[in-house]
């Protein structure tokens, strides 16, 4: 014969002490959930944008965040954030979210010019027509180059070369280095920056491709893993707490 019995006194206490499971323990619990999963989200998609662009790790963790949830909150939610606009990027002490050429390693191109120093030696000083002016004359200049821009003597700039995909670089034949100052739209600081020269003359700062862009486009596409990944956090949590509950 086989007896099976339950002490009804055990069964009361274990209905006691799930019953002092209270909401904030559950609502602490799940904001420690939404933030872990909100932590290794932004570390996943950090690694995706810079194995997409070539743009250093420590500038990519610089415009994107994580604004944790808190046990005060209705809902417990964590936000990764990489601001789009110029007021929400002041929160992480950016001036502006825009990335420019610049951030983009760009280098000069060159190549010879029409007449080096060695073909004009005899004509320097001496007066020659304007190439840019009918009926004008200039005198003949020895080259310098342009040390700013990296251009040696005897050759002229030729384009920029910017590594903006991580597979390859790319060359901008009409673009070139100039002094940026700052205040330029994504411009922080001065320094050398890449310009195209417009129809009517002015010039425009060139930007490749922002961070929160990047950043929207890979959210998208880890979505449905990283609802997983909380769904799996809250599991842990909401066991964690029964198990405290009853030990």
């Amino acid at each position: 014969m086989l007896e099976l019995s339950i002490d009804l006194a055990d069964v009361t206490r274990v209905a006691d002490r799930l019953a002092r499971i209270g909401p904030e323990q559950l609502k602490a619990g799940a904001a420690r959930a939404a933030n872990r999963t909100a932590q290794r989200g932004i570390a996943t998609l950090r690694t995706q944008i810079g194995a997409r662009v070539a743009l250093p790790p420590a500038f990519i963790e610089q415009r994107t965040t994580v604004l944790p949830a808190t046990e005060r909150q209705a809902v417990q939610e964590a936000v990764m954030v990489a601001p789009a606009r110029r007021a929400s990027a002041s929160s992480l002490g950016l001036r502006n979210p825009l990335v420019t050429l610049r951030n983009y390693n760009p280098a000069q191109l060159t190549q010879g010019v029409k007449y080096p120093n060695a073909s004009i030696a005899k004509l320097i000083g001496k007066w020659g027509r304007n190439p840019h002016k009918a009926g004008a004359f200039l005198r003949w200049q020895a080259r310098r180059g342009d040390p700013m821009r990296g251009i040696p003597v005897d050759q002229k700039a030729a384009g920029v070369s910017v590594h903006v995909l991580r597979s390859a670089r790319k060359r901008i034949a009409t673009a070139f280095l100039a002094p940026a100052r700052a205040g330029n739209r994504g411009i922080q600081s001065g320094g050398m920056a890449v310009f195209q020269r417009q129809p009517n003359g002015t010039l425009k700062l060139l930007h490749g491709p922002a961070v929160y862009r990047l950043f929207r486009d890979a959210a998208r596409r880890a979505a449905p893993d990283l609802r997983t990944l909380l769904r799996d956090e809250a599991t842990a949590e909401v066991e964690a707490i029964i198990t405290g509950a009853l030990a």
